[in-house]
């Protein structure tokens, strides 16, 4: 039996699913335990799904920096950390200032993966919640008070989470635009 160019595994085949293993794994572990008889079920288990997850989300390009993710992980702990002391000063305040609703907020982001990581990365922070998408290609924020600078925060929020996405390639004159 042959194999034809189309099912070689490309590199970057491989090194997604190098990516795709630990996380499993991890995931496996915590669910059944780590012991012998567990992991002899676990790791075909986990190879399997990552070879699926190929199928199913095939890698693309790099998808995150490294090294900007470690510079943006801090950033988004200390925003919780202080979003969530602040929504706790407004809940326990006698008389809480809030000014809940509704805002759009531009997002330069497509459809797809890095949006809604952002996206999720955005409902970590205490304060505002992504909500939905409006009709202009930018999301609808939910905030508990109006009267914060809820879109340059989220302006600053998604410049640093584009700084993690690594660039796009260039088109080759074999692929076009």
């Amino acid at each position: 039996m042959t194999t034809s160019p189309t099912h070689v595994p490309s590199r970057r085949a491989s090194v997604a699913l190098i990516g795709r293993v630990p996380p499993l794994l991890v995931a496996w572990v915590a669910m059944a335990g780590a012991a012998p008889d567990s992991l002899l079920v676990g790791l075909p288990a986990v190879l399997a799904a990552a070879l699926c997850s190929l199928r199913l989300l095939p890698p693309s390009r790099p998808g995150l920096r490294p090294l900007a993710l470690i510079g943006y992980a801090p950033r988004l702990l200390a925003q919780s950390l202080l979003g969530g002391i602040d929504v706790a000063r407004r809940a326990l305040a006698p008389r809480p200032v809030l000014r809940p609703g509704f805002v759009a907020a531009p997002l330069a982001l497509p459809a797809g993966n890095a949006r809604a990581a952002f996206c999720a990365a955005a409902s970590l922070v205490p304060g505002t919640l992504p909500a939905g998408d409006t009709a202009d290609g930018g999301v609808l924020l939910h905030a508990l008070d109006l009267d914060q600078p809820v879109l340059d925060a989220w302006a600053r929020d998604a410049a640093a989470f584009r700084r993690l996405l690594a660039p796009a390639p260039l088109p080759s004159a074999a692929t076009g635009p």
